[in-house]
This record gives C-alpha cells, structure tokens and sequence, in this order.
C-alpha cells in the first residue's frame, strides 16, 4: 500500500466522511492549460473535494514517446497546480518502478482513501475509446466512475468514447468542457525552436523547461540590437570570435571574460566577481562540486550586473526569457542573473547549462536548487570582499554542514535581512522558503545569526 497519494489531501483518508476525488492522469509531457482546464471543469461540475494530477512514470502506451524525465515532468505537474488549493501532484505512478497502469494506480488510491472515498478517474476521448486494451479492465470498471473529456471541435467523440465504455460496464461521466486546441506535442515544438510557450503553460512550467533545457529548448537567436548588446559592448561575443576559442574550459576564456567584465562593471565589482570565482572554487572543492565548472558560474555570474533599472527592464523585455513581470517592473535590481545566462546562452553556446542555471538562479534560489546553484549562491554571499553581520559565521559552517545546510543558512541570513530593512522579496525566494520549511529542511536555527 502506498504511504502518500497528495502532500496536500492525504488528510482525506482520515476524514471520516464521503470524499470525491478527481484523478486526471497523463504522461503530462508538458502539462499544459489545456489539463489545467479540463481539471477545474471537472472539479466544478461533479462537486470534487479534490483533483489529483497523476503522471505517468513510464506510459504502457508511449514508452518510445515519452520526451521529458519522469521527475522533470512531476516537477512541471507540482509548479502548474501550486496556484489552485483544489489540485495537487499525485506522485505514485513515477515512484513506483516499472510500467504504470491505472488499475493498479486506482486500486492503490481506494486502499488509501478508503471506502469513503468515490474516485473519478477523467480521461480524454482517445484515451477512452482504448480501454479494452488496458490491463485488467473488469476491475478497473469497479474501482471508479469514468469521467470523459473531448478536445474542441471534437465533441462526438466524447460521446462515442462514453457509449463504448458504458457497453463494458463502466460508470462514466461526460464532461461539458471543451478544452483549448493546445497539444504537449505544440508545446515540445514550440520549446525546440526557442518559441514563447505564454499561455499554452503555467508561466512556472515555462520556467522550468527553460531552466532545464527541456524539449530541446534553446533561447530564440537574439535580434541584432539586443546581440549587438550582449556581444559587443566590449564584450564576449568579440572576444571570442577573434580568439577562436571553442572550448569553455581553456585558460584563454578566463581571460577574455575578464577582458570584457574590464569594460562592463566597476573596479569594485570586478573584484567581486572575482573573489565569487575564488569561494566558488573552494566551496566546490570542499563538497564534491565539479570545481571547473563552480569557477566559471562565478566568474559569469555578474555579467549583466552593471545595468541600471531602465537599462535592465529594457535588456529583459528584448531577451524575454520566463520571468514574473512583477520582477520586471518591481524588483528589477534581480534581473542580471537570468538576463546574463540568456545572452551568454546565445553568443557563447558551449557554455555548460549547468554554469548558465547557477547564473540565472544566484539571485533569488530555486526550489530544486543543484549542488553547483548552491555553491554559487553562498560563494557570491561569503566571498572574502563581503563585510556584513553574520557572515564569519556562515564562512565558518564550510566544512563542518553539509552544502544543502549551508546554503538554507545562507539563504535564511539573507532573507531575513530583507524583511528586516523592508525589501521586497522574489516571488521565487518567497517559492524557495515555503518548500523548504513544508519539508522541514531549515536546520535547527534558535536565533538569527547576528
């Protein structure tokens, strides 16, 4: 029997009372607006205490077509359905090994909720129209109401599917929704070729692909004026093209970035990035972090550090990559992460992903932060130029905790910090908190570090 269905309903199974509950399962390879509608209607429309979205570990159906890791796709699952109190992730498919199939899935959620619990389990038309070829379909029929959803223009085929099933003994259900003409085919298409995925995802599904390097997704070619921005201004771009250098790890990129960081930042801040490449390599030595690359996120990391507000909004706005407007408009000093890994993206393309992700999240964290995004985060807090209260002690917990530990100390400092002087906070870092504290993995921590 399963231990968890849903970090946020599993009260349910002691609630002592009818529970019903919605399943929407899929290889969710994006979940995209479309699932997210067809789950609300479906919550409106049968009076659902909860829906569960439920991907696939490994489809029966689409073993060869499944594009996006198991764990990325329930990570996209969570961050899409975090906004709506009525819907979670179900996350029992991906940790059970081997193939999924819904009536082991289903039976596993009724021993769980109980007798109590009514289930509705809500499948696409073609999904349906499929289920003799399901594993053991006479007890699937028994374990919960079939709930059929179509996509637009395609109503009959809803009908059809609910016929075919209710001549097999199902209980079903149609569903009068009819869901946005939006595919995860369109979406992993769209991904590839660098396109805006607005609107056909949750803005923190877009993020993630985009972070990940899911699908194939590669930042959109820049137009000339924001290339001419990005690699010209004294810059990389230059630099590299007449160095010839095709390798991110030879000595003479160390030299041509700091070349063009002379020109870009201050005196001051170039020392800094340069003390951040030093803690970094020293952070990364200590933990079991790949040095090489923990010395090139920092030396990178403050790339586009030198813009003013208006500069930045506009470098933001021309580049677009997945960030809240309120980040844009409110809080622009945070911008110069994720601004600086899309334009390195784009004129220096052998740059690792894993350095240009540790850029873009030195700012604000993420919740699923990388042993190299966290080495980089706390080497820009610690590094030797900082003075500040509290920060001997953060450098003195090198060695003695572990990098997670280490990081959420860091994390906290500066957070509190924030609050204290009456900073606004980056909606990710308020993200990065609440997963972090729900999990109970802030340390032991009595009083704040002084």
């Amino acid at each position: 029997m399963i231990e968890s269905a849903s970090a946020r309903f599993d009260f349910l199974a002691a609630a002592g009372r009818p529970v019903r509950l919605g399943i929407v399962g899929g290889t969710f390879d994006p979940i995209h607006q479309g699932h997210l509608m067809v789950g609300e209607a479906a919550r409106e429309q049968l009076g659902l205490d909860a829906v569960l979205f439920m991907p696939a570990g490994t489809s029966v159906f689409k073993r060869q077509a499944v594009h996006a890791a198991a764990g990325d796709r329930l990570e996209m699952v969570r961050r899409a359905v975090a906004s709506n109190p009525r819907f979670d992730a179900c996350p029992i498919e991906v940790e059970r090994r081997g193939p999924s199939y819904a009536v082991d899935s289903l039976s596993d959620l009724s021993a769980f909720f109980g007798s109590a619990c009514r289930l509705f389990f809500v499948v696409g038309a073609d999904a349906a129209a499929r289920v003799g070829q399901w594993r053991d379909p006479e007890r699937l029929a028994s374990l919960a109401t079939f709930v059929v959803a179509h996509r637009a223009g395609r109503a009959e085929s809803a009908q059809a599917a609910a016929e075919h099933l209710t001549a097999r003994g199902f209980r079903v259900q149609v569903l009068d929704c009819e869901a946005p003409a939006v595919s995860s085919t369109q979406v992993r298409e769209r991904a590839a070729c660098g396109g805006s995925l607005r609107y056909l995802v949750p803005d923190a599904v877009a993020g993630l692909i985009a972070e990940r390097g899911l699908y194939g997704f590669r930042a959109r070619p820049l137009d000339v004026a924001a290339t001419r921005e990005a690699a010209d201004d004294g810059g990389l771009g230059r630099l590299l093209s007449e160095r010839g250098i095709e390798d991110a790890f030879d000595p003479a990129f160390e030299d041509a970035v700091i070349e063009a960081l002379r020109v870009r930042v201050s005196p001051r801040r170039l020392e800094h990035i340069l003390g951040v490449r030093d803690a970094a390599v020293s952070l990364a030595r200590a933990y079991g972090v790949d040095a090489t690359l923990a010395r090139l996120a920092g030396l990178l990391h403050d790339w586009d550090k030198s813009y003013g507000d208006a500069a930045i909004r506009a470098r933001a706005l021309a580049l677009d990559p997945p960030i809240d407007a309120r980040v844009v408009h409110g809080m622009p000093a945070l911008l110069h992460g994720p601004t600086a890994a899309i334009a390195l993206q784009a004129v220096a393309r052998f740059v690792p992903a894993e350095a240009l992700q540790a850029v873009a999240r030195h700012t604000a964290g993420a919740v699923d932060m990388s042993d190299l995004d966290m080495v980089v985060y706390v080497a820009d807090a610690i590094e030797p130029s900082r003075r500040y209260p509290g920060v001997d002690r953060l450098r003195a917990l090198i060695g003695e905790v572990s990098l997670e530990h280490l990081f959420l100390e860091t994390f906290r400092h500066i957070l509190t910090n924030l609050l204290e002087r009456g900073r606004t906070v980056h909606p990710l870092s308020l993200d990065v908190w609440n997963r972090y504290a729900a999990e109970r993995r802030f340390p032991e921590h009595p009083r704040a570090l002084k």
